[in-house]
């Protein structure tokens, strides 16, 4: 790893286990439909914008498909179950957060997300006290794969892009952070990354708990500490 002294994190799929629940509410929103979208179109979505993501559905249902009622019952099941159940957590994450924290080193989230959902998605899963800055979707003109999300991101750290470390789990946010000029790691989750998203990665990890190992080890190295 190159001179890391500030992190951007992915929020969906990389700290929150949250991708599962999206499947989940796809399912539902379709229960009772004729028509049973291939689980690839909800994958393709992983990573991208609400509005983007709406798009993604009309150009994948057949003509006619009611796309906004589909799209509104997903929406519905998600929100409720986030607010009537805790959110799980990725394996690794409070033990790597723990650690910038007690270190000192600048963190911010770089999410799809819109910022409320954000802001009430990690205060339920017990994440918002770790982190100061936190960029949503509607913050920006354009979400990933556009780097403006990260670059908002190291303005509020008050870092340049190529000392800020980006983790991610999907493809959109790896070309995003790259596009950024930052060093980007890939832990996928349940989407399997092609190899050009893993080509493009500057690290590929298959799990918080592995990167954190080796990212411990180089914290000790002087180059961090100087």
């Amino acid at each position: 790893m190159e001179d890391v002294r500030g992190f951007v994190f992915d929020m969906d799929g990389l700290m929150l286990d949250t991708e599962k629940i999206s499947m989940d509410a796809w399912a539902w929103a379709f229960r009772e439909a004729s028509y049973a979208p291939d689980q690839a179109i909800f994958h393709s979505m992983i990573g991208h914008k609400i509005d983007d993501c709406r798009s993604i559905l009309a150009r994948n249902l057949p003509q006619g498909a009611p796309v906004d009622s589909y799209f509104q019952a997903a929406c519905d099941y998600y929100v409720q179950k986030i607010e009537d159940h805790p959110i799980p957590l990725k394996s690794g994450i409070i033990k790597l957060l723990e650690f910038l924290k007690a270190h000192d080193v600048p963190r911010a989230v770089a999410t799809s997300t819109e910022t409320p959902l954000a802001i009430k998605k990690l205060a339920r899963s017990g994440l918002a006290p770790y982190f100061d800055h936190v960029v949503g979707a509607d913050q920006v003109a354009e979400a990933k794969p556009s780097p403006l999300l990260f670059l908002r991101a190291a303005e509020h750290l008050s870092l340049d892009p190529e000392v800020c470390l980006v983790l991610e789990d999907s493809g959109p946010g790896i070309r995003g952070a790259r596009a950024a000029g930052m060093q980007a790691v890939l832990i996928p989750d349940i989407l399997l990354p092609s190899e050009s998203i893993r080509d493009l990665a500057h690290y590929v990890f298959d799990s918080l708990d592995a990167f954190f190992d080796v990212f411990e080890g180089f914290f000790r190295q002087p180059v961090y500490n100087e």
